[in-house]
């Protein structure tokens, strides 16, 4: 029996202990004192405090509120329509041989516009057409430093002289081909 005496005694003196320094332990420390904050000057000029008013998000079928800024004129915007020009007729095989074999036999008077060095240069090339059918300008796709501009110079003009076969450019703006030179 002695033994349940004795750690009752051992719990009702942890228990006084804590109290005690509960209760003592607060007036025997001295608390931090923080430092002063700094005197608030008023400013100036304040904006005006904003409300913020959450909203749900319009529907799809309505068109969402101009939200601007105050003091800023309104200023009315028309959209313009712009008119695409109709898409060109997809090209089929046929087509497309015909295109690959009159470049060929045009690409002999390219020969001339070649360096010195007789390099090889594979490029990308897009005639533009006039509605008539004749090339009214020649872009060239190569990275630059590949090609000089001297030798892409002279490809461009000697292209804007060709002409396409009427078959070729009906209803198209421009023929794009491969060339390698």
């Amino acid at each position: 029996m002695l033994r349940k005496r004795d750690i009752a005694m051992y719990a009702v003196a942890l228990v006084l202990a804590f109290v005690v320094g509960t209760l003592v332990g607060g007036e025997c420390s001295e608390a931090p004192t923080a430092p002063e904050p700094p005197p608030v000057v008023a400013a100036a000029i304040c904006d005006p405090v904003r409300e913020v008013v959450y909203e749900c998000p319009p529907d799809a079928g309505t068109p969402a509120p101009k939200v601007e800024a105050p003091g800023t004129p309104v200023r009315a915007v028309a959209a313009k329509k712009r008119d695409l020009p109709p898409p060109a007729p997809p090209i089929t095989p046929r087509q497309r041989k015909q295109l690959l074999a009159w470049v060929r036999d045009q690409s002999v008077d390219l020969e001339g516009c070649r360096s010195a060095a007789k390099e090889t240069y594979r490029l990308s090339v897009t005639l533009e057409l006039d509605e008539a059918g004749a090339v009214t300008a020649v872009r060239l796709n190569a990275p630059t430093a590949e090609v000089p501009s001297t030798v892409s110079g002279c490809l461009r003009q000697r292209m804007r002289a060709w002409a396409p076969p009427p078959d070729l450019v009906a209803g198209r703006r421009e023929l794009v081909f491969g060339l390698t030179l």
